[in-house]
């Protein structure tokens, strides 16, 4: 059977529509993610779920520096989804390996935050082309038609 989504970059949002700091969940491609800038304006996506508790790190998850913050027990993923902060830990150093969420390779683009889906997990071997006339601002986004 040939997969379910053929592979290449899907939109998933607006990127002006995510603030610095700002966290939004989506549910894409049959998945549920958690999209997150950090302070330093870099986007993430990851799998919305902790692996601590299952908590949905989009429905009340905050951003503190580089990383997603859970609302449940204060666990810290970044853009990777590599767990980097457990709040009650005393040896940051001793985070288990599997403490991390799946991570998504996203570009920011043409206003749009675009995701990348491989049936076979392969990293993108093409980028969309960049629009200048949607960079400097000449073409611009008017609403969507539903």
């Amino acid at each position: 059977l040939p997969p379910v989504y053929p592979n290449g970059w899907y939109c998933i949002m607006p990127a002006h529509e995510l603030p610095v700091k700002g966290v939004r969940q989506a549910h894409v491609l049959g998945l549920d993610i958690a999209v997150f800038r950090t302070e330093a304006g870099k986007v993430g996506v990851i799998e919305a779920y902790c692996p601590h508790l299952g908590a949905n790190l989009a429905a009340g998850g905050t951003v503190e520096g580089d990383a997603l913050k859970c609302p449940f027990h204060g666990w810290e993923f970044n853009c990777n989804g590599v767990c980097t902060n457990i709040p009650y830990a005393k040896d940051q150093s001793k985070i288990p390996s599997e403490a991390r969420v799946r991570k998504f390779t996203a570009i920011e683009m043409n206003d749009q935050i675009l995701l990348w889906y491989d049936a076979e997990g392969r990293e993108p071997h093409w980028t969309p082309p960049p629009l200048p006339l949607v960079d400097n601002g000449t073409w611009s986004f008017r609403g969507k038609t539903q």
